[in-house]
């Protein structure tokens, strides 16, 4: 096979995973979103959730997590965690960009080179608070960023975020 035979081939290769990493994940970003519903008012519920520095004791993936400002609990506080997700040991850079007291939460992150951002809403509903929680990031390096995600990180997320919502649904009906 000839040198430009090969390259050829690895175009055409480069190509087809792009396709199908594109047609079944999206064009950019990986979205999660995971809802439970806990017995307890929002106010309690968003008392637990928004002290961040606690996020090791329901999301284990979080090995210690602080803030970076002056501000806290507001919008533009900035916090800084170590984690270890699906086998990488990131450190990721919060900004707060949204602040509504007992209602809403959001934020961008910075992990090396990838992206994201989140959002924690809470919605009364009756008797029991809707909690949700949705992520999205973008993975760098293209094709081969998307691979790991498919392969590795989304699966990892997934579980992390599934888990991190039902122990603080614990912790919050205490």
């Amino acid at each position: 096979m000839t040198i430009d035979l090969f390259l050829n081939f690895l175009r055409n290769a480069n190509a087809y995973i792009h396709f199908a990493l594109t047609s079944e994940l999206g064009d950019i970003l990986t979205r999660i979103v995971n809802s439970i519903e806990i017995n307890a008012p929002p106010e309690k519920v968003f008392s637990l959730i928004s002290e961040f520095e606690r996020a090791p004791e329901w999301q284990p993936e979080f090995k210690k997590i602080w803030y970076t400002s002056k501000e806290k609990k507001k919008i533009g506080a900035t916090l800084h965690a170590n984690a270890e997700v699906g086998g990488f040991k990131p450190d990721i850079d919060f900004t707060i960009t949204e602040w509504s007291e007992n209602k809403r939460i959001t934020w961008k992150t910075m992990m090396g080179n990838a992206s994201g951002s989140g959002s924690i809403t809470l919605e009364p509903t009756g008797p029991v608070t809707k909690y949700t929680v949705a992520i999205e990031y973008a993975m760098p390096y293209s094709v081969l960023g998307k691979l790991v995600d498919r392969l590795r990180i989304r699966k990892a997320m997934e579980k992390s975020y599934e888990t991190a919502i039902k122990n603080q649904k614990v912790l919050a009906e205490k």
